[in-house]
């Protein structure tokens, strides 16, 4: 799991989240509530996710590559 935070990036600019892997996993963002919003797929390297049908507001990002996951907080300014 520490190998996963480090290497982790995620960005936000405009309507696009940037998500940086090794390998192949998933993101699940969350409302600060822990109610679910969306679910991506990533690919190992840099993934591009639309954030346009999203509220500008704090999420938590729940990152998961093999079996490892990490929760980080991440807020979305339109």
């Amino acid at each position: 799991m520490k190998e996963l935070q480090r290497e982790l990036r995620i960005s936000q600019v405009g309507e696009a989240i940037f998500v940086q892997v090794q390998e192949q996993g998933t993101v699940r963002l969350f409302d600060l509530n822990g109610r679910f919003i969306k679910s991506y797929t990533l690919v190992a390297g840099r993934n591009t996710l639309s954030a346009a049908e999203l509220v500008a507001q704090a999420y938590v990002a729940e990152v998961t590559v093999g079996e490892a996951t990490v929760h980080q907080k991440i807020l979305l300014l339109k």
